[in-house]
C-alpha cells in the first residue's frame, strides 16, 4: 500500500531529512536497527536534487548526461573563497534545473518538480563548506537542506 497517494515512492538515500526544518544531510540507507524507509513529495525532490549536485556528470556510464560539475572544483582543490563556493554551486544549478525540466512528466506531482533551489548561506572554512539551500518545488513547498562538504584544504 503506498503511504503517498498520486506519488511513487523512492528509497531513502539521505537520512535525516525532515520536512519544515533544517537537517544535516547524511549518506545512508537505513538507520542502524531499523529498516529502509520511502519517500515521496518534496522530501524526494531533495533527495534526487542532491544526488544530481553530488554526482559528478559523465561518472556513470549507463546515464552520462546526469549529475553536475558541483564537486569537480571541490575535487581539484580549486576553490579557496566563499564566492568561488557559492558560483560552483549556482553553475551546477543550471546543469540540475535543465535535467529536472527535461523529466516532467503530465503525471508527476508538483512537489516533486524542482521551481528553484537558493543558497540561503554557505560558511566556508579551512577544511570544509557548509550550505544552506532551501529547494522550491513547482507547488510551491519549501525543503531547507544543511549540506557540509570537506574540501581539500
Amino acid at each position: 500500500m503506498n503511504p503517498f497517494p498520486g506519488h511513487q515512492l523512492d528509497v531513502l538515500a539521505f537520512d535525516s531529512f525532515g520536512v519544515g526544518r533544517d537537517q544535516l544531510v547524511e549518506s545512508r540507507l537505513a538507520v542502524p536497527g531499523e529498516g529502509g524507509e520511502v519517500v515521496a513529495g518534496v522530501v524526494k525532490l531533495a533527495q534526487r536534487f542532491l544526488f544530481r549536485l553530488l554526482t559528478i556528470a559523465g561518472s556513470m556510464p549507463y546515464q552520462p548526461d546526469e549529475g553536475s560539475s558541483f564537486l569537480v572544483g571541490f575535487r581539484e582543490n580549486l576553490i579557496h573563497t566563499q564566492l568561488e563556493a557559492e558560483q560552483a554551486f549556482q553553475s551546477a544549478l543550471v546543469d540540475i534545473k535543465r535535467l529536472f525540466q527535461a523529466e516532467v512528466t503530465d503525471d508527476q506531482p508538483l512537489d516533486e518538480q524542482l521551481a528553484d533551489a537558493t543558497i540561503l548561506s554557505v560558511v566556508y572554512l579551512t577544511t570544509s563548506v557548509i550550505f544552506h539551500i532551501q529547494l522550491t518545488s513547482q507547488a510551491g513547498t519549501n525543503h531547507k537542506l544543511l549540506l557540509p562538504l570537506t574540501t581539500v584544504g
